[in-house]
């Protein structure tokens, strides 16, 4: 069995609470398009929900931002970083990107709903003209957030990871035990934070949907 006790005298704490947000909307969004790994920029809207997810940040001790590379995630962060007046640059990852749809980008989601769902069914399968298989995007996804995890613990502030509709929608995934599956209430729209409450150095982590500009109906509720 390995020995923890010089883990325990380290420099992470027990314990910390970091916040994915989801980026503001764009008009793909407003039109009903998938985005994949497309520049498109925020929407005056999309700036709102940014300005609203920064608002509801302001009293939990965000110190630091991280972003994808691509424009409406940085957009994002930059609003969430200029009203929360944080001093350390805001830093770009690659790995939070959402999945590489390929030819798909710029489609109506429901013209693509049946494809999507196909490549969901089959683990492995590429889009048209995609880099990756549902398979690898979980791969780099779930790499990304352990690293998220990992330095979020080793940091006395909380840090926000402006990330997209992907990357949210797979974290019951990557975050279940298999015993007890954990669940989103809703999608989680533009602007939207989930929070994960992270204890035992890591060894728990508790997935909290806790703000959402542009909530999502389902189920009738």
């Amino acid at each position: 069995m390995a020995d923890l006790s010089k883990e325990r005298d380290g420099t992470k704490r027990d314990g910390t609470t970091l916040y994915l947000v989801h980026h503001g909307s764009t008009p793909l969004d407003e039109s009903g398009r998938v985005h994949g790994w497309g520049q498109a920029s925020l929407s005056a809207k999309g700036r709102k929900d940014a300005a609203a997810a920064a608002e509801y940040l302001s009293s939990k001790g965000v110190g630091e931002t991280y972003s994808s590379d691509l424009a409406r995630g940085i957009e994002t962060a930059a609003i969430i970083h200029k009203k929360l007046g944080i001093k350390k640059p805001n830093t770009e990852r690659e790995g939070l990107r959402p999945m590489d749809v390929g030819t798909l980008a710029g489609e109506k989601d429901e013209d693509i709903e049946g494809i999507m769902s196909d490549l969901k069914s089959r683990l492995w399968a590429h889009a048209p003209g995609s880099s990756q298989s549902v398979a690898k995007f979980l791969a780099v996804w779930g790499k990304e957030l352990d690293r998220s995890i990992q330095e979020a613990l080793n940091e006395d502030h909380a840090c926000v990871y402006v990330t997209h509709s992907h990357n949210m929608a797979t974290l019951p995934y990557l975050l279940s035990t298999g015993v007890a599956p954990i669940r989103l209430r809703s999608p989680v729209g533009p602007g939207g934070v989930v929070a994960l409450h992270i204890s035992d150095r890591g060894g728990q982590v508790i997935l909290d949907h806790q703000f959402d500009p542009n909530p999502v109906e389902i189920d009738g509720q």
